[in-house]
């Protein structure tokens, strides 16, 4: 797929001293933590019905690392990590192609049914059974976009824990999966269950609506 690119200073090489630091940072824990938000960033595509392919998270990995190199995508090594940096522009490239995309048609969410069943033990059955239950619901790209900042918005309210607020987080950047969150966040198994297993409890505040949405993010999430 064709990536929406930088537009904006020409081409300028970058210093000797930025090339270092990007040869400093661009390690393979780097590039293995991109990737992973690069992979939520790609389902939010595919939701917005742009197509994407396998290797589609891949290509935005390695476009943002060529053009931070050759100049095209400035990056500033006092202002953020090289980590964020990939993050901000893969971010930003996938907002591009989702406010451009051509086809406004109704796309389903996640369908728990479909997914591969990965139990966390460390939630209660209570929260995996209340979870199963509901049903995903359809969603225009725009749509589901003002539902995620919203739910993000309101859960963020009503918790007071820094493991849950991190997924949270995640979520509103648009990584929704338990392996891409893990690694952005850095949680381990027990808090990541513990931050899910919060938020859980959070969501049955929300209205009805968000509820399910958030429910929705959670099923994704286990």
């Amino acid at each position: 797929m064709a990536h929406q690119k930088y537009t904006g200073a020409p081409n300028t090489s970058p210093l000797s001293a930025t090339l270092r630091a990007i040869e400093q940072q661009a390690t393979t824990e780097l590039k293995h933590a991109a990737l992973g938000y690069a992979r939520g960033r790609v389902k939010l595509l595919r939701w917005a019905g742009r197509p994407v392919s396998a290797t589609s998270a891949r290509e935005l990995v390695d476009d943002v690392y060529a053009d931070t190199w050759a100049g095209d995508l400035p990056w500033d090594p006092s202002q953020c990590s090289l980590l964020e940096h990939f993050r901000q522009a893969i971010k930003q490239r996938t907002w591009l192609e989702i406010r451009h995309a051509n086809r406004i048609s109704f796309v389903p969410l996640p369908d728990a049914a479909n997914e591969e069943a990965m139990p966390d033990r460390l939630v209660s059955e209570e929260v995996e059974q209340a979870l199963a239950v509901i049903v995903s619901d359809r969603c225009a790209p725009s749509r589901w976009l003002a539902m995620l900042e919203a739910t993000c918005r309101e859960l963020r309210a009503r918790i007071d824990c820094a493991e849950a607020a991190a997924l949270v987080q995640c979520w509103a950047d648009g990584v929704t999966e338990r392996h891409a969150a893990r690694d952005i966040t850095g949680l381990t198994d027990t808090a990541y269950a513990r931050a899910r297993k919060r938020l859980f409890y959070a969501g049955r505040n929300l209205s009805a609506e968000l509820r399910e949405f958030a429910y929705d993010l959670l099923r994704d999430a286990s």
